[in-house]
This record gives C-alpha cells, structure tokens and sequence, in this order.
C-alpha cells in the first residue's frame, strides 16, 4: 500500500507519520509538500498533526488554499481514505472537504 503524507509549514508530525508508516508498518511512504499537486500514486492520504501556517485564522483555514488540497478532496470525493491526525483532521473539516465528503455519502463512517 502506498501512503502520502501532506506536508504544510508548520506541520510537526510529518516526519513521525512517515517513519510510523516505512519502519513499523513496512510501507511505501511519499512526503508530499502542500505546493505539489502529485499524490504519488497514493492510496492512503495523511494529513499530519501540528499547526499548518500556524493556524493563526483557525485550523485548516489557510491550508485549503494550498494546491495539494485540490488533489486531496478529489482523492476523498473518489472514495480514497484520508487520515487526519489531531489538526490534520481538524483541517479536513477547516478545508470544507471532510464535512462534503460525509454529506455526499451519507454511509461513509468518520472518527475522531
């Protein structure tokens, strides 16, 4: 399985996704930078915890402007799973794509 884990300014838990991903769980891991618009081939999305852009408007709200976020609600709006991690998951609502995701299929299942 292949993983893409987004990284934003300010995002602290990248590096620890990633290496939870490649040396505990032994799989493919792609550190996908919020200006790239390429998820690798991904099957799974992270969204990482820590403060994008610093959150300094509220969580999520800057970093849905960032080009990779496009790629990432498409991903989600084609059934792709995205993990949100503390405020990665906060920026997927912040982002607007969580909350349509959820209201486009209503059997899709949500966890914080």
């Amino acid at each position: 399985m292949k993983f893409a884990v987004i990284v934003f300014p300010g995002s602290n838990c990248d590096h620890d996704a990633h290496y939870a991903l490649t040396e505990v769980l032994g799989q493919q891991v792609s550190l996908v930078w919020h200006k790239e618009q390429d998820l690798k081939g991904a099957d799974v999305v992270v969204l990482p915890g820590g403060f994008s852009y610093g959150d300094y408007l509220r969580t999520g709200a800057i970093a849905k402007f960032s080009p990779v976020m496009s790629r990432v609600t498409d991903f989600a709006a084609a059934g792709g799973p995205v993990i949100g991690i503390c405020n990665g998951f906060l920026s997927a609502f912040g982002s607007g794509f969580a909350a349509r995701w959820d209201a486009a299929e209503p059997d899709t299942e949500i966890y914080l």
